[in-house]
């Protein structure tokens, strides 16, 4: 049973007695999955259908967002999953110097017993533009729960401005594509965690924000992470070959 709303945001400004701050940490975590706080997008290349839904049960655990793709013969389709909490904007908030990404992953459904797979997809968006990379796929099923994580985002999005660009938006994909077999295959995905490290702007006032849900409490020190508490370019004209079978 989960004691409290587990979307969380934390920042922890790095202080030397009276010099100006030199650097920060954001983190958001969540692994409720409010449906509002999520939207699709679906890559204009797509052939197949896809939906999202969050699913109250069954998650790492209980609640968790459920990414459905299914397929006819010699289609593909790809569905961008962006959490409208997990946003950063370099311009104003300062100049990132790395960001960690993790999640779980698990096939909790599918048609055909050869479709296994479900993509291990990272997105992320600035200026319109949605940024896909391709981590690899997992062949994981209920009741097990793999993790992904990614120490560091930037090598991977290299035409994304961590640096002084708009404001940048967090969240993952799943894909899948398939030649004479259709079906229909969905994927969940859970304990979603991005950690922002960068040096603040001058104009940043050090804080610790706390947020839970859609409502905003100040509080000082770190926030658990949702574990302790349950809890290149434009995007690729080369669609990733993820949950593929022949």
């Amino acid at each position: 049973m989960k004691l409290v709303h587990k979307a969380l945001v934390s920042v922890v400004f790095s202080l030397c007695s009276i010099q100006p701050v030199k650097a920060a940490v954001i983190t958001y975590s969540t692994g409720d999955f409010i449906s509002s706080e999520w939207s699709s997008h679906i890559w204009n290349e797509s052939t197949g259908t896809s939906t999202a839904s969050t699913s109250t049960v069954g998650g790492n655990p209980d609640a968790y967002r459920r990414v459905s793709m299914t397929v006819d013969p010699f289609e593909t389709v790809l569905n961008n999953q962006l959490w409208s909490v997990a946003e950063f904007t370099p311009a104003t908030q300062g100049m990132i110097t790395s960001v960690a990404l993790s999640y779980d992953i698990s096939r909790v459904f599918t048609s055909h017993a050869a479709a296994t797979q479900v993509a291990k997809g990272i997105s992320v968006q600035q200026d319109g533009v949605i940024h896909t990379s391709l981590l690899g796929v997992s062949t994981t099923s209920l009741p097990i729960w793999e993790s992904v994580s990614v120490e560091n985002l930037l090598p991977l999005f290299p035409s994304v401005d961590w640096t002084s660009g708009s404001k940048i938006s967090f969240g993952f994909f799943n894909a899948v594509s398939t030649q004479e077999q259709g079906f229909t295959i969905d994927g969940g995905y859970d304990n979603y965690n991005v950690t922002v490290n960068f040096n603040p702007n001058a104009t940043q006032v050090p804080e610790t924000v706390n947020l839970l849900g859609t409502g905003m409490v100040f509080a000082i020190g770190l926030l658990l992470n949702k574990r302790a508490l349950k809890d290149r370019s434009k995007q690729s004209h080369h669609w990733p070959q993820a949950g593929s079978i022949h």
